[in-house]
């Protein structure tokens, strides 16, 4: 039988030498307004504010966390607009500006459903979000003309 080993005998290979300070700086880079995205998020919500049947994403994280804002993601409410999701994405001048879907219930995907036999309504407030959860265009290397475009195209598109 093999002499068993302690996690102390082995040697680490290539081991990191990461800092509290090295730790800081990936927090301080996290934090909004200093990653590309930050602005656009920040100008996105003020611009959208008021936007007829358009739930913004909150402007601020949850106490005790950094929100990483790689994604810009917007509600649909079809009550109000006359519109669903699709409807809004389908739309000429919303078509152009490459809005995607980011966010759809694990209970409706097919594997789900086949293996154990969910229907939409089982998790109603997960089928609410998903079915007006909507994601703009938000990248670091968006200009603001092109912000201001997707601005445009919703203003056009649901009024306010």
């Amino acid at each position: 039988m093999p002499t068993p080993f302690k996690r102390a005998d082995l040697q680490v290979f290539g081991s990191p030498l990461i800092t509290e300070a090295d730790i800081q700086e990936v927090v301080d880079t996290l934090r909004p307004g200093w990653i590309g995205t930050g602005p656009n998020w920040g100008m996105n919500n003020e611009a959208l504010t008021g936007i007829r049947g358009l739930i913004l994403p909150p402007e601020t994280a949850e106490p005790g966390t950094i929100h990483a804002r790689h994604l810009y993601t917007v509600m649909i409410e079809p009550e109000v607009t006359g519109l669903t999701r699709e409807e809004v994405m389908g739309r000429p001048k919303i078509a152009g500006i490459g809005t995607g879907v980011h966010y759809s219930a694990s209970h409706l995907h097919k594997s789900y459903r086949e293996q154990f036999g969910y229907i939409p309504q089982d998790f109603p407030n997960a089928l609410w979000v998903s079915e007006r959860t909507l994601s703009l265009p938000l990248s670091a290397r968006m200009t603001l003309a092109d912000a201001k475009d997707v601005i445009a195209a919703l203003d056009s598109t649901l009024g306010r």
